[in-house]
């Protein structure tokens, strides 16, 4: 178990332990992270950027856009640009790994920045990003990282099912199962455009 608790997946199905000791960390206690901006992680080959877009949504932010910053501003360690975009009674749902959910800005807030802690060097790269209309965006990527005293990374797969409304996230969803995920997301995003 890691430091939260969190048992992380690994590439292969299995999980790794990351319940490493902390070292102390430089002043204000944010981890090390490689920024890669997102749009150069993959390539254009492996990126599928599908944005289906109903014509009456265009009048709307880029939702895939907003994602490709979240991810950016996760891979800096900073979180103002990542809770900018954040409604204040959003939902962080991550009871598909068995960890219940969290609302608030500033509790998901708290969430995101002490997973992170749980890391020295770390990285999420996009594998996959879809608006599927009615505010819904799927999203896959490959998360890396080194938690402290060790030479080992934990590597792993996840996929989010992110709802949005007025340009804000209202919820998201965290799914181990990339094929779960995308299931549940174009079945939201169904019921969005008939609801």
């Amino acid at each position: 178990m890691g430091t939260l608790g969190v048992k992380l997946p690994t590439l292969e199905g299995t999980s790794k332990n990351v319940g490493a000791p902390r070292r102390s960390r430089p002043a204000g206690g944010v981890p090390k992270v490689r920024a890669k901006p997102c749009a150069r992680l993959p390539t254009e080959s492996r990126l599928r950027d599908t944005q289906r877009t109903m014509p009456e949504e265009s009048k709307t932010p880029d939702l895939v856009e907003l994602v490709r910053g979240q991810i950016d501003a996760i891979n800096r360690g900073g979180f103002d640009a990542m809770m900018s975009i954040t409604a204040p009674d959003a939902v962080f749902d991550v009871t598909h790994r068995g960890l219940g959910s969290f609302r608030g800005r500033e509790m998901i807030r708290k969430v995101g920045e002490a997973w992170l802690r749980t890391f020295e060097d770390f990285e999420m790269e996009l594998q996959e990003v879809v608006a599927l209309g009615g505010g819904v965006v799927f999203t896959v990527q490959r998360t890396k990282g080194r938690p402290p005293g060790t030479t080992a990374y934990v590597d792993g797969w996840e996929a989010y099912v992110i709802e949005f409304e007025d340009g804000m996230i209202v919820r998201n969803t965290n799914y181990g199962d990339p094929d779960e995920a995308r299931a549940a997301a174009e079945r939201l995003a169904l019921e969005r455009a008939d609801g």
